[in-house]
């Protein structure tokens, strides 16, 4: 199965259209800019060593951690990069209470034991994805490679007063990194077991003292680890059952209006092709 999405905004209410092949979007957002699950500085005064200040827009505003007054699991820039938490697949294991389950391209968030059991396309998951605030419906579609991931809130319990009506079992608010004031990047690649590449990175600079632009790719290819065997002669091998691709591209303007107002213009490209979880029949673990 195959899944392809593009996104990218245009007004304060998100489009977003879903089809079984790919999706698109095309968004604007203007508003004044906000930190999700961002460290910020040591309040003036505070001794060196102590604790950074964790802040978080939960409640659909900014505020400290500690005075939100629900179960919020918030991880820092600092805190993924270190658990090498590149999607959302990988966020069960560095997030309490969270798991996620797949089969093939389609994604399945559980939070404290709430989720759906349904799978394919135009089904939606009763855990809410939003990525830089848009909400993500398909869960065909949400577990793209965010390879500029700054943060990630876990909320837990129903949220569909904030979050919608599916929100039931709680939400999941991924935040991509902004543009930078200085020239920045960062590019890591690898090669492993069943042939397995993976190239990711992120590229940011600044156009003017008020505009700036990133740009993300990730790419991501696989042989599989499930051998084909013929059916009607179990030693004959027919190749790899699940073989898997994907790429995506993240890219995002910012400019700066005025004191208070900001304006943000992104575009979003995701691809996926992987069998893992459909397939049936007479197989071997090539591992």
């Amino acid at each position: 199965m195959r899944t392809e999405n593009q996104t990218a905004r245009h007004g304060i209410s998100p489009w977003l259209k879903t089809v079984l092949s790919g999706g698109t979007a095309v968004a604007a957002l203007i508003a004044s800019s906000a930190a999700l699950a961002q460290a910020t500085p040591q309040a003036e005064g505070a001794a060196e060593g102590g604790l950074e200040e964790i802040v978080v827009t939960a409640q659909r505003r900014t505020e400290r951690l500690e005075n939100v007054p629900m179960a919020v699991t918030a991880l820092t820039a600092n805190t993924i990069e270190r658990a090498q938490v590149v999607n959302l697949h990988e966020i069960g294991r560095v997030a309490p209470g969270v798991q996620m389950g797949f089969a093939g391209v389609s994604s399945q968030p559980a939070i404290r034991g709430v989720t759906s059991l349904t799978n394919g396309s135009g089904n939606e998951n009763n855990v809410a994805v939003y990525v830089d605030g848009f909400y993500i419906s398909d869960n065909l579609t949400i577990n793209q490679d965010l390879a500029n991931l700054a943060g990630i809130e876990v909320l837990k319990g129903p949220q569909g007063t904030l979050y919608g009506r599916n929100a039931t079992g709680g939400a999941i608010l991924l935040k991509t990194l902004d543009p930078s004031e200085e020239l920045s990047g960062k590019f890591e690649g690898s090669y492993g077991k069943f042939s397995e590449k993976k190239l990711r990175g992120y590229i940011s600079a600044p156009l003017s003292d008020k505009v700036g632009f990133i740009v993300a790719g990730a790419y991501r290819k696989s042989n599989g680890w499930i051998g084909k065997s013929d059916p009607t002669n179990n030693r004959r091998k027919l190749g790899n059952a699940n073989p898997q691709n994907q790429r995506s591209f993240r890219a995002k303007l910012k400019a700066e209006l005025s004191d208070t107002l900001t304006a943000t213009a992104a575009y979003n490209y995701a691809f996926t092709s992987d069998t893992t979880g459909n397939l049936f029949g007479p197989f071997d673990h090539l591992g």
